[in-house]
């Protein structure tokens, strides 16, 4: 392996601290009269010695550098295959101990599915019936913890216990409710037949009342509606006149009505066109007022213009032509103001 190169920094930068120490000496405080082109000079002077001394600082930290990174490159190439080689071999140990913990945990995790599934047979007890509680006592009673439960066979046997202790309590408190929920039922089943039986007859009385009932309303019923049918008859033919005579009154008077509604809107359209024709005219009078006064006001602005130009020493008629080129719009800038 190459020498790692070494060098003496104090030795190297102490040209550059001494011209430092110096420069200290002579800026610190140092206040130019920029106004005099003499001490003007000399600040430029001054700034040129000392970026003089900075570019030779950098050219020399160029030069101390330059076999140090090979150094640096060098050590870094030689860190890397040590460490990727230790590494290797660390990672080869972590994977044994990890494959191991992971079997251990793989094996303990199975065995505790095995007892937590049994166990699972107690839960959710409240809404099974006798015959599912019947079918899990039965497997319950089949599971035998045995030495394949490892460390766990104590807790297998203890997990058996509860579990056969909560499904046979459990068993016969439910058999026992469903015994006498039976009882209820049979006793139920047999008031309700007793009530149905009274039903039925009740109903049967009701309906043979009811038939006798219907059928003396419905001879009432056909009476009646033959002496309505008379009464109706007679009623509509006296209803028939009224109505005829009714309607020969009505037709002429809306006759006369219609009449009359013609003669009072043919007035009222001669009217409407009268007031319209008046208005017109109105209109007319007064715009031709409002474009007279408008002229007569302009004519006055204009007039007031020309004097004005003429007050000037301007000739009346250039000053009325230059009154029109304003009024016409024909010189920039300028308008009259009305």
């Amino acid at each position: 392996m190459n020498q790692i190169a070494t060098i003496d920094v104090n030795t190297e930068l102490k040209p550059f601290r001494d011209q430092l120490a110096e420069f200290h000496d002579r800026f610190d405080g140092l206040v130019y009269d920029l106004d005099d082109p003499k001490k003007r000079k000399q600040a430029g002077s001054d700034r040129m010695s000392v970026a003089k001394v900075v570019t030779a600082l950098d050219a020399r930290h160029k030069e101390i550098k330059a076999p140090l990174a090979e150094a640096v490159r060098l050590v870094d190439g030689g860190r890397k295959e040590i460490k990727d080689d230790l590494l290797g071999i660390r990672d080869g140990i972590a994977d044994q101990i990890k494959a191991h913990d992971q079997k251990e945990e793989d094996r303990k995790n199975s065995i505790l599915a095995r007892v937590n599934e049994f166990r699972a047979l107690m839960d959710e007890l409240i809404d099974l019936d006798s015959k599912q509680l019947s079918e899990r006592l039965e497997i319950a009673e089949a599971f035998t913890p045995d030495e394949t439960l490892e460390e766990f066979k104590g807790w297998g046997d203890e997990s058996k216990t509860q579990v056969l202790k909560a499904l046979t309590e459990r068993y016969a408190e439910v058999l026992k409710h469903e015994t006498e929920q039976a009882e209820l039922a049979e006793l139920r089943a047999q008031k309700e037949a007793r009530e149905q039986a009274e039903r039925d007859e009740q109903i049967r009385q009701d309906a043979a009342e009811k038939a006798e009932r219907e059928h003396k309303e419905a001879l009432d019923k056909a009476d009646r509606e033959r002496q309505e049918a008379v009464e109706r008859a007679e009623q509509q033919k006296k209803q028939a006149e009224i109505d005829a005579k009714a309607a020969a009154e009505k037709a002429d008077k809306d006759a006369q009505e219609a009449a009359q509604l013609a003669i009072e809107k043919e007035r009222e359209r001669v009217e409407r066109e009268k007031e319209i024709e008046a208005d017109r005219i109105a209109d007319e009078r007064k715009a031709e007022e409002k474009r007279q006064a408008n002229q007569k006001h302009r004519s006055k602005i204009h007039k007031a213009a020309k004097d004005s130009l003429i007050r000037e020493g301007i000739e009346p008629d250039t000053a009325t032509q230059i009154v029109e080129l304003i009024k016409d719009g024909k010189i920039a800038y300028v308008e009259i103001r009305y």
